[in-house]
């Protein structure tokens, strides 16, 4: 898979990439250790074997490396067909810190809305921590709006976990 607006492309990763996709998962979860109970996969398990859902096979998962002309700023997983066939649900986004706060977060996402609502899927869907405050801005700025689980573990604590799923229509 390769899309291309601009000066952004996403592309299949590919083996070569796994250093510098390693650097930047190694920033993600720095970025995200407010979030313990919650472990981002590694990028050569992304490559190998996926962040599937129950059921789920490789040959509908993708993890796409993010280009700013020729740098290597982020990457993004996806599945494609989950929960529902005409549905995509995106894994994990991250943007390297160098490159964050340019607009190419919510660029990234319109181009894979419009990329997929070519294709006739009708929504996305993605999970966010509740920890994460600025998460769930951008993920509302970026259109999704429409509520759809909400998973806890335990009471509120430091400890434990809590994410809610939200969803975005892009075919109507």
């Amino acid at each position: 898979m390769k899309i291309v607006n601009g000066n952004i492309t996403l592309k299949s990763s590919i083996f070569n990439e796994l250093e510098r996709l390693n650097n930047i998962h190694s920033e993600a979860c720095d970025y995200f250790s407010f979030d313990k109970n919650h472990t981002i996969t590694k990028p050569k398990d992304c490559l190998t074997k996926g962040d599937l859902p129950p059921n789920g096979t490789k040959d509908n998962y993708e993890i796409l490396s993010i280009y700013e002309r020729d740098n290597l700023i982020g990457f993004i997983t996806m599945y494609i067909g989950f929960p529902f066939e005409k549905e995509i649900y995106i894994c994990f986004i991250y943007i390297s810190n160098k490159s964050r706060y340019k607009g190419h977060g919510k660029k990234i996402i319109d181009v894979i809305s419009a990329y997929f609502k070519k294709n006739k899927f009708e929504s996305i869907r993605i999970s966010v921590s509740l920890k994460n405050w600025n998460g769930i801005r951008f993920w509302h700025k970026c259109g999704f709006n429409h509520l759809t689980i909400v998973d806890i573990e335990g009471d509120f604590s430091e400890e434990n976990y809590g994410c809610i799923e939200l969803k975005k229509t892009i075919l109507k």
